[in-house]
C-alpha cells in the first residue's frame, strides 16, 4: 500500500509491505520493513511499483488522495479505481 500524507516540504509516500510478502522480496535480495520511512512521492511511488511488480501484488493507494498531483491525472476517477478501496 502507498500512504499518502502531506509534509511540510509537500506531498510524500510511505511504503506499507503486507507481511506475505516479506520472503518473497527476501529471497530476492531486497530487505523490506513492515512500514518504510516517508520520502517524496515520486520515489515513494516508483518503489511502491517495483514491490507490487517483482511480487504480482495489486498497489493500493491510500491516505490523503490530495496529496496526489493533478498533473499526475486523477486517480480517483481512474479506469481501475473502480475496482479499488481507497480511503480519504
Amino acid at each position: 500500500m502507498l500512504d499518502l500524507p502531506w509534509s511540510e516540504d509537500g506531498p510524500v509516500g510511505r511504503v506499507k509491505t503486507p507481511q506475505h510478502l516479506f520472503g518473497m522480496l527476501e529471497h530476492m535480495g531486497m530487505s523490506p520493513k513492515k512500514d518504510d520511512e516517508y520520502m517524496r512521492l515520486p520515489i515513494a511511488l516508483g518503489y511502491g511499483v517495483m514491490v507490487a511488480g517483482m511480487t504480482a501484488a495489486s498497489l493500493v493507494v491510500s491516505g490523503d488522495l490530495t496529496a496526489w498531483p493533478a498533473k499526475w491525472g486523477d486517480l480517483v476517477g481512474a479506469e481501475r479505481a473502480k475496482k479499488q478501496v481507497y480511503h480519504a
